[in-house]
């Protein structure tokens, strides 16, 4: 009779590790699939010069008092 118990010990510890060792591999597999890696940023490459042809733009649409007040507040 201990040779039957052996063997039902060993098979039934043999099918849980294959059970888990499967089911942990199918879930890593699933956690893969749903990580997406985000599409690379592109950044805008502006020049020197550009900066420079662009100055006359820069406060349009913009108060002038609030303005001085930016300014006041970026020289604190």
């Amino acid at each position: 009779m201990n040779a039957v118990e052996f063997f039902f010990a060993l098979s039934a510890v043999t099918f849980m590790t294959t059970v888990i060792y499967f089911w942990t591999r199918f879930v890593y597999k699933l956690e893969a699939q749903d990580r997406v890696e985000p599409p690379p940023r592109e950044t805008a490459s502006a020049s020197r010069h550009s900066a420079r042809v662009d100055e006359h733009f820069a406060g349009l649409g913009v108060k002038q008092a609030d303005q001085l007040g930016e300014q006041g507040a970026a020289l604190r």
